[in-house]
């Protein structure tokens, strides 16, 4: 699984929310190789956001799907500069402002090692520091939990 970190990245900057977040993100993947058809990762993306909670912590937001569309299995933290709102359509699984996301995206076909990985972190954020630092931590924690956790 690839685990990208992104803090507070340029081409991020003129989001004000969720919705042009996953716009900008889904096509960030694909130009790096990860998926194919923006637009269908997006609107995955969203549905999942629109289905159930992605608010893991104050601040700190969770999209998370899989698709067809995604062609490596990934994990990217994104630090954005400034809080964005969600959208109307969100008020109910996303709190109206966050400023961490922990993007999720698996394949259709992931390999068992990839399945291992995305499970071991979801059980790690079961961990109240763990959970802290993903909402709170330094550019240089969140590197080494990236690096870490998971494994």
């Amino acid at each position: 699984m690839k685990r990208l970190l992104l803090w507070e990245p340029e081409f991020l900057k003129d989001c004000t929310d969720l919705d042009r977040a996953l716009h900008v993100l889904s096509e960030y993947v694909c130009r790096a190789g990860l998926g194919k058809e923006a637009s269908r990762i997006e609107n995955d993306l969203g549905s999942r956001c629109r289905a159930g909670d992605v608010m893991l912590s104050h601040g700190l937001v969770n999209p998370h799907a899989q698709s067809s569309n995604v062609l490596v299995s990934t994990m990217i933290y994104v630090k954005f500069a400034k809080p964005l709102r969600a959208n109307a359509v969100y008020a109910s699984t996303v709190e109206s402002g966050f400023s961490r996301m922990l993007l999720t995206m698996l394949s259709t076909s992931p390999t068992q090692e990839e399945v291992r990985e995305v499970c071991g972190w979801y059980r790690s954020m079961a961990d109240d520091e763990i959970l802290a630092l993903l909402a709170n931590g330094t550019q240089q924690e969140i590197r080494r939990l990236l690096l870490e956790e998971g494994e």
